[in-house]
């Protein structure tokens, strides 16, 4: 259910269970509500974010620079061939 709240307002719980219970569904077993707020980061848990980020673009340079490489071998080895 999509709401603009960061928790799924009480006035809409009532509605949920009826449709839930006509697809013969249980809305309090078989849905689970989430809290979609913004919770305030711990300290030193935006290091730990940030050193999280930095890994995974050099993990992704490292692989384009890879393929650039690969790239770059087969246009060598074609211009060889070709002479």
């Amino acid at each position: 259910v999509y709401t603009r709240d960061s928790k799924l307002p009480e006035s809409l719980k009532p509605r949920l269970r009826k449709a839930a219970q006509k697809v013969n569904f249980d809305f309090d077993k078989d849905f689970e509500i989430t809290d979609n707020s913004c919770k305030a980061l711990e300290k030193g848990e935006e290091v730990v974010l940030r050193e999280k980020f930095a890994g995974k673009m050099a993990i992704q340079t490292e692989k384009q620079l890879q393929q650039q490489a690969v790239v770059a071998r087969t246009a060598a080895t074609n211009s060889v061939r070709t002479e």
